[in-house]
């Protein structure tokens, strides 16, 4: 899929894997919060308060995570099927979690109806590119490894990942008159960052670089000079 990569390489597309933390962190600050229900609230409404501070910092440094993968992600596969759209797609789902640290959502709830803000409008438009990366990205992936022989349960599984994500949005955004949009989103989040820590591992993987034998084999690695995959 990839040719060996550099440690810096590596190091980036690890990022990818650590990119899920996001949800763990959702879920704990939300079960700390007294006053908050995380099956009816949105996850972004954790940043405001005085707490605030810890969803902020959850979504810049996801997004910052998915940024430098993304450069990983075109560093690792510089050619090929998607060698454009996979990172692009990447860096713009990076790029929305920063913004939506750096534009906290307005408050929800009784009383707050009309009370929109500059802030809180950019942070509800930019769900939407947002979920649209989370669809686009795994579809490019799976695009990518139909190319290649031995892939098919990944082109799969990167085929469900992409398919899930437009539903699920709509399915929790349609809750919100039922009070459960906050089940509905965590469940989106988890499926999105689930599948970017997996399209890392597999990156990894192809890319893991084999020590040279000191010697015999003409300097080719244990493997005879392949990557692992």
């Amino acid at each position: 899929m990839a040719p060996p990569a550099d440690r810096f390489t590596r190091a980036l597309l690890a990022c990818g894997a650590a990119a899920p933390l996001f949800v763990p962190v959702l879920l704990a600050e939300g079960a700390y919060r007294p006053d908050y229900e995380p099956l009816h609230r949105f996850g972004s409404e954790l940043a405001l308060g005085e707490r605030g501070w810890i969803q902020t910092a959850n979504f810049i440094a996801t997004g910052l995570l998915l940024l430098a993968f993304s450069v990983g992600v075109r560093r690792a596969a510089p050619t090929g099927r998607s060698s454009f759209a996979l990172p692009a797609l990447t860096a713009l789902a990076g790029a929305c979690l920063v913004v939506a640290g750096v534009f906290p959502t307005d408050p929800v709830g009784v009383g707050t109806a009309g009370a929109a803000t500059p802030a809180g409008t950019v942070h509800a438009v930019n769900v939407l590119p947002f979920h649209a990366a989370l669809t686009a990205a795994p579809l490019a992936m799976a695009w990518r490894l139909a190319a290649e022989p031995g892939r098919r349960a990944w082109v799969a599984y990167c085929c469900a990942a992409g398919a899930l994500v437009p539903p699920l949005f709509a399915a929790f955004m349609a809750s919100a008159e039922h009070g459960f949009h906050g089940l509905g989103q965590r469940v989106v989040l988890t499926v999105g960052l689930t599948w970017f820590a997996a399209a890392a591992w597999l990156l990894l993987r192809s890319t893991a670089r084999k020590d040279p034998a000191p010697d015999a084999g003409g300097g080719k690695g244990v493997d005879g000079g392949r990557t692992a995959c």
